[in-house]
């Protein structure tokens, strides 16, 4: 499976999809840069500010038009405080909230991952 990730906001959500990307790739699934060439798509949000929570909307609506047959999932805290508003954005197969992001790509991929993930710090 091919997936894009995109991230809008903090080094946390950086963080996170960084981490996100490396259990992917691990699973044997392939991190694509072009968006046309994904499959699925994760977007990790941001809502510190409204023009965050805009960007945020944003980019889901031009990712969805770059490439509408990909799946999109959103989490981070845009994805938090508005799960419905995002769920009528036109590519948005899910809707994944803080506490499960986690265990967000198992959910994508439908694989468990590790029990363990050991990174360097």
């Amino acid at each position: 499976m091919n997936v894009h990730l995109r991230m809008l906001g903090c080094r946390l959500n950086q963080a996170e999809i960084e981490r996100m990307g490396r259990q992917l790739a691990a699973q044997g699934h392939t991190v694509v840069d072009d968006v046309a060439l994904a499959d699925q798509i994760v977007v990790n949000t941001c809502a510190v500010t409204h023009d965050a929570v805009r960007g945020s909307r944003k980019l889901v609506r031009q990712l969805h038009r770059t490439n509408p047959a990909a799946a999109i999932t959103v989490t981070g805290c845009y994805a938090q405080l508005e799960p419905d508003a995002l769920r009528t954005l036109p590519g948005v197969a899910r809707v994944v909230d803080n506490q499960e992001k986690d265990s967000l790509v198992e959910t994508l991929t439908g694989r468990a991952l590790p029990d363990y993930d050991l990174e360097p710090v």
